[in-house]
Order: structure tokens, then sequence, then C-alpha cells
């Protein structure tokens, strides 16, 4: 029996599998005579409906419905879970509209509630820095941040999060130039963000945790303004 949540394979057999590859309903009045079959009800099911849920031309899912007696669906059925399934797609874009609309509001939150953090740090530099980062940090849920600042032509590490790698990273990139690699170096010799979805898939990134699997470097630059020049990333 497949749970909730189970996924399937789209290369194996299964009538929700065949319709999700065709993007074509499938009515099945005798499902022992169907070879692509697949009991997932303890040999209960004798007749299934599946038809495909479309969104922009493209299979999303599969509505699927199955009977414990043979012949138990027509074609009124099928019509009828077909256009179910237009009002479930519309459902889900709805469902989906309203999570971005909540993430977008909780994220505009969390960055009024880390400007007010920020503006309370005062006037002492390595506070504010420091304070900076651990905002940084709360904002994009990450396990871990530094904040290097532009030392002639190298970056010079002046915070990290969590306390417990500020060793590592002394021994590592302290002091790194900005014509080497690195992440943070490559974002400010092209004074522009670097989002590194997969790091093994970068050859700039360089391993300083051992836990690391995506990246954000985020350029800071003089007066705040996007032609301004790199001071720190």
């Amino acid at each position: 029996i497949h749970q909730v949540g189970e996924s399937m394979p789209l290369n194996g057999s299964g009538i929700t599998v065949q319709v999700a590859n065709t993007g074509q309903p499938l009515l099945a009045n005798n499902v022992l005579n169907t070879s692509i079959f697949v009991d997932g009800n303890s040999g209960v099911t004798r007749s299934e409906v599946a038809v495909p849920l479309f969104e922009i031309g493209q299979v999303q899912g599969v509505l699927n419905v199955e009977h414990s007696q043979p012949e138990a669906f027509d074609k009124d059925d099928l019509e009828m879970l077909t256009a179910l399934a237009s009002l479930a797609v519309l459902a889900l874009q709805n469902a989906e509209r309203y999570k971005r609309l909540q993430e977008n509001q909780q994220k505009l939150g969390a960055l009024h509630e880390a400007g007010k953090t920020i503006a309370r740090a005062g006037l002492e530099l390595d506070t504010v820095l420091q304070v900076i980062l651990e905002q940084a940090i709360a904002v994009t849920g990450a396990y871990f941040g530094m904040l290097q600042l532009v030392t002639d032509d190298n970056l010079e590490l002046v915070a990290v999060w969590p306390a417990k790698y500020l060793e590592r990273l002394k021994l590592k990139v302290a002091c790194i130039p900005i014509v080497g690699r690195g992440i943070t170096a490559r974002a400010v010799r092209e004074n522009k963000a670097q989002l590194i979805s997969d790091i093994n898939q970068d050859p700039d990134f360089v391993d300083i945790t051992s836990e690391t699997g995506s990246e954000l470097a985020v350029v800071l630059r003089s007066g705040g303004r996007l032609e301004g020049q790199p001071i720190g990333v």
C-alpha cells in the first residue's frame, strides 16, 4: 500500500504513472485486465479512474479514484473527475500564492525587526558588524555566516557566527586575496551577489565547515548604492 506522502517513480508501472506520463485520462473498469495496474490497496480495487492535473500545459499531478466493484465508473464519472481536476489546480495555485504571500510578510517582518536591532547596536564598529551578521543569519535561516571587509587587495574576516567556527576560520580565511578562490572573493570582484544552490558545482567554493550545501554572498557597497564600490561581503 502506498502511504500518503510516498512517491512513485514515473518510470514504473501504474495507472496514475501512465496518466502522469501521457497527460491522458484513463478509465479502467476491471483493473485485473489492465496490465499496468499496480495493486496499492491490498486487493480491494476493481475499478479505477485517473485524470491529469494540468498547469500551464504541464502535468503537475494526478487525481485518482478507485472502487471495490468492477464496472463501477462510466464516461460521466470521467468527465466529472476531469472537471474536478481543473478546480483542484485552481485551488492549488491559490494555496501556493497564499503561502508565498505569508512568506513575504514574514520576511518583511524579520527585516523590520533586524533593522531595529541593528539601530540599537550603538556606534562600536565590531559590535555593529556582529549584529548585522547575526541578523542576516536570523532572516535567512542559515546555520553559519561570516562578514569580511575589503582591505587593500584582500578580504579581512571581521565577524563570525556561531563563535565555534572562529578559530577554524582564522586559520583558513582570516585574510584572503580578492583575486583568489572563494565565493565571497568573486562577489567582490564582480560587485555582484552570488547565490550558489549547490556548492559542489562551483569551482570557487572553499570548504570551511564541511557542512555547507549552498551559499549566499551579498556585497556591501559604499553609500549603500548599487553603483557603489564594494567595501565588504
